[in-house]
């Protein structure tokens, strides 16, 4: 099993590495052990929330996810599933992860079919049209001029066209249909994070913290807009959302950006980078997990332990919390649910940023032996839904928290899941899609 901190590939100077070879003799550390990834501090509930009800909205059907984390918003309302859902089917969608090779993004699903990228590059559309899914086309995207193994990338779908990033600086279009190419572009460096398209533009950000955006119909590069280089980020990134004109878009240095869709000007910025420096969580401030847009708020978490809140047209920041996460959060009537680093949940009023309660998933296998990593959380009726890379499917109940049922796949994951027609997905990291109804 390759462990979670292989994915979390962090990118750093030379010179560490020169120094670690240049160690000949192993000395033992004395003191504590730390987590790598862990909190600077432990964030307690509000008593002024103390007597608030924790609700969300009535649970609706979604039909399509064309996008990474459901649409260009990431912002979903609470979806309908089976009160005990069933595993109807499972089925490959391609390559697993190997020691070079990652599965970085999930699942789409428009017209009912689904689309998704495997660890060598080569995507598959799936119909679930029958009883039994079907394979209607794979389609490598493995560039001829350069060798290597693919490291990364994902997929969007609009207007008949399945849009892909490439690890090898590449963006391309297929025909939703046969999964032909349409065209395909190059970029200024490897992307690793999903694409974002909509209203004819396709918006991708590379490694190097550049965002570019594209004619979805021919391929033609309309703009760029570059931040800061960081040097260490973990491996993969977020997606730009999009809300009408304007593009979020967030970066490995934790910079994050409001750009006009049609020009990429700059609507205003923010950063969650900490001032200092200290601990090993600050020291990479890599926004990891997409922004969220949601009743005219920008939601943004920092894998640096910040997560903010900014209203969407004047840039102004609402509220700050020291929470950081890799995963975007859930965000339904007047609550948001996060899942920190740490693994703790925490629910938060959506206005304030105050925390009404904060919940601990399941850290560790019954042994001790294997850490849990989770991903997550969507919202399925009234409970939060998470993904974990112990096999496991865990639902939490979001009036206070406290754990509720479980489901149990082969493999580890550390993809969101993903509720389509009142149908659970979850991807593996042997690229096996599971289907519970």
């Amino acid at each position: 099993m390759i462990s979670f901190r292989s994915r979390l590939l962090i990118t750093v100077g030379t010179c560490l590495l020169s120094l670690t070879a240049c160690d000949k003799e192993k000395i033992p550390l004395t003191g504590e052990r730390e987590s790598f990834i862990t909190l600077s501090t432990r964030l307690q509930p509000d008593a002024n929330l103390a007597n608030q009800v924790v609700s969300v909205p009535a649970a609706v059907v979604l039909t399509e996810w064309p996008q990474n984390a459901g649409n260009t918003l990431h912002s979903l309302p609470p979806l309908t599933l089976d009160l005990n859902p069933t595993l109807q089917w499972q089925t490959s969608m391609g390559r697993g992860v190997t020691d070079y090779q990652r599965l970085l993004s999930g699942i789409v699903i428009a017209q009912n079919v689904v689309y998704a990228i495997d660890s060598a590059g080569t995507v598959t559309a799936l119909s679930l049209n029958e009883k039994q899914p079907k394979i209607l086309w794979q389609q490598s995207t493995e560039a001829e001029h350069i060798t290597g193994d693919a490291l990364g990338g994902g997929v969007a779908t609009e207007g008949g066209k399945v849009f892909v990033t490439s690890s090898f600086a590449e963006v391309l279009a297929l025909d939703s249909k046969d999964g032909k190419i349409l065209w395909r572009s190059s970029a200024s460096g490897p992307i690793r994070s999903a694409p974002t398209c909509k209203d004819g533009r396709v918006f991708v950000t590379t490694i190097s913290n550049e965002t570019i955006a594209y004619d979805a119909n021919t391929g033609k590069q309309l703009w760029t807009h570059a931040g800061i280089t960081e040097q260490a980020s973990l491996l993969g990134g977020a997606s730009p959302a999009v809300s009408d004109n304007v593009v979020i878009v967030a970066y490995s240095s934790g910079e994050i950006y409001a750009l006009q869709a049609e020009n990429g000007q700059v609507l205003w910025s923010d950063t969650l980078t900490s001032a200092v420096r200290i601990d090993t969580v600050s020291s990479i401030p890599h926004i990891h997990a997409a922004p969220v847009v949601e009743g005219g708020k920008v939601f943004a978490v920092s894998h640096g332990g910040k997560m903010i809140a900014i209203d969407l047209k004047t840039g102004v920041r609402e509220w700050q919390r020291e929470i950081g996460g890799l995963h975007a959060p859930a965000v339904a009537g007047s609550w948001l649910f996060i899942l920190s680093n740490h693994g703790d949940v925490f629910c938060l009023q959506k206005d304030t940023g105050a925390i009404r309660w904060v919940a601990a998933l399941p850290k560790s296998s019954a042994d001790d032996k294997e850490s849990i990593y989770w991903a997550g959380p969507i919202i399925a009726n009234d409970q939060l839904v998470f993904a974990g890379s112990n096999g496991q499917v865990q639902f939490v109940n979001v009036a206070d928290g406290k754990p509720a049922k479980t489901l149990s796949f082969s493999g580890q994951t550390f993809l969101s899941p993903v509720i389509v027609n009142k149908t659970l997905f979850i991807l593996n990291d042997q690229a096996e899609l599971y289907a519970w109804q």
